[in-house]
C-alpha cells in the first residue's frame, strides 16, 4: 500500500471537521502548535470561518498543502475530490505570487507538487481543469532550462508522455511539464465560504 493510499483511507474514516459551538472550533485550533496571531503579509490570514479544517487561506481561495504524500497527477486529484476540492491551478499572477509565499514562509518549498492543468487532449495546449481555461505561458509562471553557455530555454519542454504540470522544487517552484505517472506531492484548492 502506497503512502497515498494509506492517508486515503485514514481520511475516508477520519471526520475533517470538528463538532460543537464555533468557540470550541477556535479554540481546538489555537492550540495546535502551528497556530500564530500575526498573520504573513498578503498570504494566509488564520480564520475558521472562510476555510474548512483542514483548509488555510493562502490568497483569496483555501488551499491544502499535502507536501509528505506522493502520488501520480491521477491519485492526487482523487485525493482531492475526496476533501471536495481540485488539485491547485496558479492561473493568476497575485494567487501564484501569494502560493510561493506561503511555501516558502511554511517551510515547504523543498517538494514538487502537482497543478490541476494537463495538455492530454492537445499536445502543447494545458487547459486547467476547473473551467478548462487556458494555462497561462511564458514568465513569470515556467521554469527556465540552461541549454549552453548563452541560452536558456523555457518550460514546457516535455515530449509529448509529459502531459501534467508540477510546480518543480528544484527550480524554484516554477512550472515544468511532467509524465503523469511520476509521484509528487500535491496541493488541493477550494473557495473561501461566504
Amino acid at each position: 500500500m502506497t503512502p497515498l493510499h494509506l492517508l486515503l483511507c485514514v481520511a475516508a474514516v477520519l471526520p475533517l471537521t470538528t463538532t460543537g459551538d464555533e468557540d470550541s472550533e477556535k479554540d481546538w485550533y489555537t492550540t495546535w502548535p502551528w497556530y500564530t496571531s500575526t498573520p504573513y503579509p498578503n498570504t494566509r490570514t488564520p480564520s475558521t470561518n472562510e476555510c474548512d479544517m483542514p483548509f488555510l487561506r493562502v490568497g483569496d481561495r483555501c488551499v491544502l498543502v499535502v507536501p509528505f504524500v506522493t502520488g501520480t497527477w491521477e491519485e492526487s486529484r482523487y485525493y482531492c475530490h475526496t476533501q471536495n476540492s481540485e488539485l491547485v491551478q496558479t492561473d493568476n499572477i497575485n494567487f501564484f505570487y501569494n502560493l510561493l509565499n506561503y511555501l516558502r514562509d511554511e517551510g515547504l518549498e523543498q517538494h514538487s507538487y502537482w497543478l490541476g492543468a494537463r495538455d492530454i487532449d492537445v499536445e502543447g495546449e494545458f487547459r486547467w481543469t476547473i473551467g478548462d481555461g487556458l494555462v497561462p505561458m511564458g514568465s513569470p509562471f515556467w521554469a527556465i532550462k540552461y541549454s549552453s553557455s548563452t541560452y536558456y530555454d523555457i518550460e514546457p519542454l516535455g515530449t509529448t508522455t509529459s502531459n501534467c504540470i508540477r510546480m518543480d522544487h528544484v527550480r524554484h517552484l516554477y512550472l515544468d511539464d511532467e509524465d503523469c505517472d511520476h509521484e509528487y506531492s500535491f496541493m488541493c484548492e477550494k473557495k473561501l465560504r461566504v
